[in-house]
């Protein structure tokens, strides 16, 4: 399971039965209006959801519509492209992910934004894990790690440990996965990020099930899945009860 680098979404008022962000359609007439939660975190919420489609329809929307084309700014419309890209990425939509992930990196690049470029990088290496490149995933994992770890963004860092552990389990480099998976976990519980640490300890039961440690593996999940449930992580849930 590759974790997901999302930016955190604004508080918004949820506790209406008839609120669903994925009711893209319905978004005027029900739950909070336009104007109370924008597009982006719209987008944000679908994707946490696993809802790809949706998202993609918000963050297009955002992109498109000439209103907030001329009033986005730079750095918005670079976290727009990119978790764009992440959505076409996790509905099998590759090289569209691939083109949109370099525009955000170019423009991420215009303003010096390292922190927006690490991102873009550990998700351009969860597309080529995806496609079975692990190499290269692995690859812009390490240039994402280095540029989080000189900001000293602790959630960076784990998001980038635990995306690189994936890759190397993924090459049957397992006891390498779980050292890195060691500083992951240290890194998400460091910032209390839940969802992280349900996504690394299904990692962990990844690697202990390949090399045959299967009472370490179901002792991973099982902490993974004492941490998702109570964080609501449907995604995360659903890899930890497939395992």
């Amino acid at each position: 399971m590759v974790d997901l680098s999302l930016f955190k979404p604004a508080e918004f008022n949820a506790n209406s039965t008839d609120f669903d962000p994925r009711d893209f359609d319905n978004l005027g007439s029900r739950g909070p209006s336009i104007s109370d939660l924008d597009i982006q975190d719209l987008g944000n919420l679908s994707l946490l959801w696993g809802e790809y489609h949706a998202a993609i329809r918000h963050y297009e929307r955002l992109l498109r519509s000439r209103y907030y084309s001329e009033e986005l700014s730079t750095i918005d419309r670079v976290r727009a492209l990119n978790n764009l890209g992440l959505a076409v990425s996790y509905s099998g939509q590759f090289e569209r992910a691939m083109t949109l992930y370099q525009e955000a990196l170019e423009l991420a690049n215009t303003i010096n934004e390292d922190k927006e470029t690490a991102n873009i990088l550990g998700n351009i290496g969860v597309n080529f894990y995806f496609t079975g490149n692990y190499n290269q995933a692995i690859f812009h994992h390490l240039q994402a790690l280095d540029i989080h770890q000189n900001l000293n963004n602790t959630l960076g860092i784990g998001n980038s440990l635990n995306n690189l552990a994936a890759a190397y389990s993924a090459l049957g480099r397992h006891d390498t996965a779980l050292e890195v998976l060691k500083e992951s976990l240290i890194a998400f519980e460091d910032v209390n990020y839940a969802y992280g640490q349900s996504s690394a300890f299904s990692n962990v039961g990844t690697a202990y099930f390949a090399l045959g440690r299967y009472a370490e593996a179901i002792q991973a999940y099982q902490a993974g899945l004492s941490i998702s449930r109570p964080s609501g992580s449907q995604q995360i849930q659903a890899n930890l009860l497939n395992n």
